[in-house]
């Protein structure tokens, strides 16, 4: 906000707000004194980096910020040569990199009312062996004690709600971690190079927790080749990817004691074909048999198996939810899915047959990337959004069979924009009500080589089949009265074509420029709605053409 304000000098942050972004104040040079509020609870990275003439309050060879009534709110640094340090009972934040590299402390000791440890604010303390964190943490930044090659033992409060990008990453001796009962997400790198963390083993999965309760978190299999898990009924959360790629595991139960599951969990699990949630689960289900987890309050399917039959109260697909299950063969989004996330149905490489329901509205890229064996979609959106240009949510789809057969249901009245864009599709069926064919909607489908527009649709617009270099027979319906730029560009094979007498308006280059190209237009001589680089001079236009 205030960054490289060289004329700022003096500064009162007002008692109303809790945290300080990041580099905020970085590079005001002549910035001396700056009042903190005590309210303040979170301060970003290098808020006041290359501020040199802060003017601090010393304390045991350490420098801090606050204000009157509290000068000891933030400690900004030190520059340690003891062992053995206290950190003033009343400082709330550890600024970024505060004790970086300060080799000689082997123990240090948190206030109680602590809430914020910055980034690196440990990092390369070569000699600390322990530490505490204590309940009023909420905030711990990455890499903050990372190279602390001594440390051997963490206890983590109860405030904290997840371990950053590698706050304990390169401690080499680290063997006991006591996390608190909230953390709920923990950094697949944040314990990077740490490789003598002891687990909590039960039933083909490594745990992390605390006296209390030591499977609070599952972190992962025991190995990838193991086809069953029984989950702690006292575990609370599911680490991102915990059984990514066990591709043996067939089934698994959900106990009642969960409320939180990661990214990824069971992405890759080819042969999962049974999930089942506690009945008395709170947070999740697994409703009318579906052999998925459901997120009750939001009616989300987070993760489906190759059995998975969606209910048909299932609001949203969530991002990945089914992604890499390759046996997955049919699926069917009913009609109450408005949404279906990014990458859900991604590498589902043995997925033959799509059905669509009628109230999707969002459909993400990557959804269907990847589905090699697709040979029909059955599409019945009604209100979906227009897609942004190289759109890939069906990017790949039905490459390894011999097209892909689109049905566009009787309910749809406009297809969306690049919806279909660069699919091998080799038939398309559309339906009674469809009035409009959106920008891009078949653009670059190479497979596709006849196409039979019914009367019902009146708008074509640009690039709808732009680059479809095997279409080679297009029927257009009399209720067409609109053709947009590049329609018809670019495919390649199509030589004779036939304009219905209702075409009022045509775009600019709807044809390849090709001599041998033959354009028969019903009407006796050009409206004036066509624009003037509608054709090319070396087609061969008929006016008034009565043929069929």
């Amino acid at each position: 906000a205030f960054q490289g304000c060289n004329n700022l000098t003096s500064i009162t942050i007002p008692n109303s707000v809790t945290s300080i972004g990041e580099q905020a104040f970085s590079e005001c040079s002549n910035l001396t004194n700056i009042t903190i509020p005590n309210s303040l609870t979170f301060l970003g990275n290098n808020a006041f980096y290359e501020c040199n003439k802060l003017q601090y309050t010393k304390y045991n060879d350490a420098n801090y910020l606050g204000n009157s009534s509290n000068p000891y709110l933030i400690l900004k640094s030190a520059t340690l040569n003891k062992s053995s340090y206290t950190i003033h009972s009343n400082t709330k934040i550890i600024y970024s990199n505060a004790f970086n590299n300060c080799t000689n402390i082997s123990q240090i000791n948190l206030p109680s009312g602590l809430t914020c440890i910055g980034s690196y604010a440990f990092q390369g303390c070569n000699n600390l062996t322990s530490i505490t964190i204590p309940n009023s943490v909420t905030k711990i930044g990455e890499s903050a004690f990372s190279n602390c090659v001594k440390l051997s033992n963490v206890t983590i409060g109860s405030g904290l709600t997840s371990i950053e990008y590698r706050t304990f990453s390169s401690c080499n001796q680290l063997t006991s971690l006591n996390i608190g009962s909230n953390v709920s997400s923990i950094n697949e790198r944040a314990f990077e190079y740490s490789g003598k963390l002891q687990y909590n083993i039960y039933d083909n999965a490594k745990y992390l927790g605390n006296s209390s309760n030591p499977y609070l978190l599952l972190i992962e299999a025991t190995s990838k080749d193991i086809t069953s898990c029984v989950i702690n009924s006292n575990t609370k959360f599911i680490h991102d990817k915990a059984f990514y790629g066990c591709n043996n595991l067939s089934s698994i139960t959900i106990p009642s004691s969960v409320t939180k599951i990661g990214q990824s969990v069971f992405s890759n699990c080819n042969n999962l074909s049974s999930i089942i949630v506690n009945a008395n689960n709170t947070v999740f289900d697994s409703r009318n048999n579906s052999n998925a987890i459901i997120e009750k309050g939001t009616n989300t399917l987070i993760y489906g198996c190759k059995n998975t039959i969606i209910p048909n109260n299932v609001t949203s697909i969530k991002s990945s939810a089914f992604i890499g299950c390759i046996n997955l063969t049919s699926i069917n989004i009913p009609n109450s899915v408005t949404s279906i996330g990014e990458r859900a149905f991604y590498g589902c490489t043995g997925l033959t047959n799509l059905t669509i329901g009628t109230n999707l509205t969002n459909l993400e890229d990557y959804a269907f990337y990847n589905c090699t064996a697709l040979t029909q979609i059955n599409y019945n959106a009604i209100n979906c959004t227009d897609l942004f240009s190289n759109f890939e949510g069906f990017y790949n789809a039905g490459s390894d069979g011999s097209g892909i057969t689109v049905i566009i249901g009787n309910s749809v009245k406009r297809i969306p924009k690049n919806i279909f864009e660069r699919m091998k599709i080799n038939n398309v069926t559309i339906g009674s009500s469809v009035t409009s064919i959106g920008y891009g909607a078949f653009s670059y489908c190479t497979s596709l080589s006849k196409i039979i527009i019914p009367n019902n649709v009146i708008e074509i617009d640009s690039y709808a089949f732009y680059g479809c270099t095997n279409l080679s027979s297009v029927t257009i319906g009399n209720g067409v009265t609109s053709i947009g730029d590049h329609a018809f560009n670019d495919c390649k094979r199509l030589k004779k074509i036939v304009i219905p007498t209702n075409v009022v308006n045509m775009g600019s280059a709807v044809f390849s420029y090709d001599s041998t190209m033959q354009i028969c237009c019903r009407v006796v001589g050009q409206p004036i709605g066509w624009n003037e680089y509608w054709s090319s001079r070396a087609y061969l236009i008929t006016w008034g053409y009565t043929g069929s």
